[in-house]
């Protein structure tokens, strides 16, 4: 059986002050919804032009990891490694292996300037 929100939600705005319908709302809101008509202008480049690297953070309970991430322009192939710090040696450790394992031509990538290096 379909779940059906208005049967949640409206005892929710009848608390509130609110005893309209769903739909009413629904339709009130969509005149605020913000759609973008220009599209989205990706940036091309050549096999083997550009490599873009960068930590995120990665939380799990108690532990939290970093994972080094390289992303190759052309392809969008991707290369990820774990990490629990964000060190000049794990910048250095995980460009290489990514280098080792895309087939990326070292001359033409670049790097994003960050503190830790």
């Amino acid at each position: 059986m379909p779940l059906n929100h208005s049967v949640y939600l409206q005892p929710l705005f009848s608390v509130k002050g609110y005893d309209g319908s769903l739909s009413l709302l629904r339709g009130y809101l969509r005149e605020f919804k913000h759609i973008s008509k220009e599209p989205v202008i990706r940036f091309e480049t050549s096999p083997g032009e550009q490599l873009q690297i960068d930590f995120t953070v990665i939380k799990g309970g108690k532990q939290t990891l970093k994972a080094f991430v390289a992303t190759l322009g052309y392809s969008r192939a991707y290369f990820i490694k774990f990490y629990d710090h964000e060190k000049t040696n794990a910048w250095i450790d995980g460009l290489t292996e990514a280098f080792y394992f895309l087939v990326v031509s070292q001359s033409r990538s670049f790097v994003i300037t960050k503190k830790q290096l």
